[in-house]
């Protein structure tokens, strides 16, 4: 079922009520928890939809991403107990958007793997580190772990005449 934009804003609504503090234009944080199942991945993802409008199209979609990869290894990885739960934290200031995710596991490694293309695993952390500027793992022995990311919150500027990211292009009179 496709979710309305009327829909959309009543879920975005009561969360922010409780959920996220700061303006539409500046500093913004959303913090919520959810329950470490299958479902967080896309709860998540709708959470983070409610940042529409805060950022930049293609800035949302690519924290959108982050968010779902970060919150998909909690769930396939933490080796946490049923009925636990996968905290999602998500700043923004005026140049960047921090993704934090944390979740009561506190065992493994948590690293970038060469993907997989037969069985399908190892891209997560590779599109992490492709879209952040930066990451890292936060353990606390024996009670969590919290991997968090920092995006721009700019998109990248494109210049149109040779296609650079990054720098504008310009041409002498």
């Amino acid at each position: 079922m496709q979710q309305t934009d009327d829909t959309r804003r009543g879920r975005c609504s009561s969360i922010s009520r409780g959920d996220a503090r700061g303006g539409l234009d500046g500093a913004a944080t959303l913090e919520i928890s959810l329950p470490l199942d299958a479902r967080a991945p896309g709860a998540a993802r709708v959470v983070v939809e409610c940042l529409r409008g805060r950022l930049a199209p293609g800035v949302l979609e690519d924290v959108r991403l982050v968010v779902s990869e970060l919150v998909t290894n909690s769930v396939r990885h933490s080796g946490a107990p049923g009925g636990a739960l996968v905290e999602l934290l998500v700043e923004l200031n005026a140049t960047v958007v921090r993704v934090e995710v944390a979740d009561p596991g506190a065992s493994g490694v948590v690293a970038a793997h060469t993907p997989d293309v037969e069985r399908g695993g190892g891209f997560g952390l590779n599109l992490v580190t492709t879209l952040a500027e930066r990451w890292a793992v936060e353990r606390v022995i024996g009670s969590e772990t919290r991997v968090w990311a920092e995006l721009p919150r700019a998109a990248a500027r494109v210049g149109v005449a040779d296609g650079v990211a990054g720098q504008a292009v310009g041409r002498e009179s």
